[in-house]
């Protein structure tokens, strides 16, 4: 497993560094943080990511978080791929800007996704 992702690790956050919501405030009860096993996926262009779920080099609801330089929701979108812009409040990982969101599949009781940091975008924005 720890050889399939680019990361398998830990993330920590204060949440008084993250956007107030109800999603932090419920993650960080009792500690004063946000606290994750996460495991990342690391891409210069997003899109890249879609050979390796397509050839199930690795499965779409293991990974995280997506971090890249380039995103183009287009290229998702091509694969059936629902492209959200990110609420601050809607997102455990500081910097997310995008969620990408599989499709409703039967007996999965809550929806799939997989947050993404543009870093370009990211870095634009500061």
């Amino acid at each position: 497993y720890k050889l399939t992702y680019d990361l398998w690790g830990q993330y920590r956050i204060a949440a008084s560094e993250m956007p107030e919501s109800p999603l932090v405030q419920k993650v960080a009860a009792g500690t004063g943080f946000v606290e994750a096993d996460v495991v990342i996926e690391f891409k210069y262009r997003a899109e890249d990511v879609l050979a390796d779920f397509e050839d199930n080099t690795k499965v779409f609801g293991t990974v995280d978080l997506l971090v890249c330089w380039d995103f183009d929701p287009q290229k998702f979108r091509r694969h059936g791929l629902e492209i959200v812009p990110a609420k601050p409040e809607e997102v455990l990982f500081k910097g997310v800007n995008y969620r990408v969101l599989l499709p409703p599949q039967i007996g999965v009781a809550h929806q799939i996704e997989l947050p993404v940091i543009s870093l370009r975008q990211f870095v634009d924005a500061l």
